[in-house]
C-alpha cells in the first residue's frame, strides 16, 4: 500500500499540468480587446464633388403681356400655370373690322398694280407714236408742231406711270400698315416660359397698354440649375 502512494502523486500532478496547459491555450485564442480598424464605404462622397453658393434666385424673365390696341377679347389659348413658347398665341382680340379692311387694301392695291400696267402699255403706244413722228419729220412730211406734239404725249405718259407707281407704294403701305394692326390683335408669349396669372376674360373690353397675362420664366436667367455630380447611391 504504500508503495502505491508515490504512484498516485505522480499521476495527480501529470494531470494537473496537463489541464493548465489547456487553459493557456484557451487564453491565448481569445479575442484581444483592441479597437477595430473603421469600415470604409464605396459611397462615400468627396468633398470637391459639391460646391456651396448662397444668394438669391432671380428669374430675370418675367413680364406682364399688356395689350398692343384697344379691343374685345375673342378668345383665350392659356391659363394659369401653362407652360408656353415664344411666339405661342394666349388670346385674340376681335380683328373682323381689321380683316376687312386688310382685304379692301389689298383689293385696292391689285386694281392699282394693273392701272399701272395699262399705264405702262399706252406709255409704250405713245413713244411707238413719236418715233414714226421724227420719221415722218425727217421726210418733211409732218409739220414741226405734229413733231411736238406727239412728244409731250409721250413724256406725258413716263409722269403719267410715275403718278401711278407712287399710288401703289401708298397702297401697299396702308396694306402693310394694316397687317401690323392685324398682327396686334393676336397677343403671344414673349419667351419661353409659364403663365403665372391671367388678368382678362373673353368678351372683356380692353384699351392699349392693359395687362392681360403675366409670364415668368421657369428657372433663373433662363438656364438649367447646376445639379451635383458622383451623388452617393441610395
Amino acid at each position: 500500500m504504500k508503495k502505491l502512494l508515490p504512484f498516485a502523486f505522480l499521476g495527480a500532478a501529470i494531470f494537473a499540468g496537463g489541464c493548465g496547459e489547456k487553459k493557456s491555450e484557451t487564453a491565448a485564442a481569445a479575442p484581444s480587446s483592441s479597437p477595430a480598424a473603421p469600415i470604409t464605404s464605396q459611397t462615400q462622397t468627396k468633398a470637391e464633388d459639391f460646391v456651396m453658393v448662397s444668394g438669391p434666385l432671380i428669374v430675370e424673365h418675367q413680364v406682364d403681356v399688356t395689350a398692343q390696341r384697344d379691343g374685345i377679347v375673342a378668345s383665350i389659348s392659356a391659363e394659369a400655370s401653362t407652360r408656353v413658347k415664344a411666339g405661342a398665341v394666349l388670346a385674340r382680340l376681335d380683328d373682323r373690322q381689321l380683316s376687312a379692311n386688310l382685304e379692301a387694301a389689298r383689293a385696292k392695291t391689285r386694281s392699282v398694280e394693273a392701272d399701272l400696267k395699262n399705264w405702262q402699255a399706252e406709255a409704250e403706244v405713245m413713244q411707238a407714236d413719236y418715233v414714226r413722228a421724227q420719221r415722218l419729220w425727217d421726210l418733211k412730211l409732218i409739220s414741226e408742231e405734229q413733231l411736238q406734239h406727239a412728244k409731250f404725249k409721250a413724256e406725258s405718259e413716263q409722269w403719267d406711270i410715275r403718278r401711278v407707281r407712287e399710288l401703289l407704294s401708298t397702297s401697299r403701305q396702308e396694306e402693310r400698315s394694316l397687317e401690323l394692326e392685324l398682327e396686334k390683335a393676336r397677343v403671344a408669349a414673349p419667351f419661353d416660359g409659364l403663365v403665372a396669372r391671367r388678368y382678362v376674360r373673353v368678351g372683356q373690353t380692353v384699351t392699349k397698354g392693359e395687362r392681360l397675362f403675366w409670364v415668368t420664366a421657369e428657372l433663373p436667367c433662363g438656364c438649367d440649375l447646376p445639379y451635383p455630380k458622383n451623388l452617393p447611391a441610395t
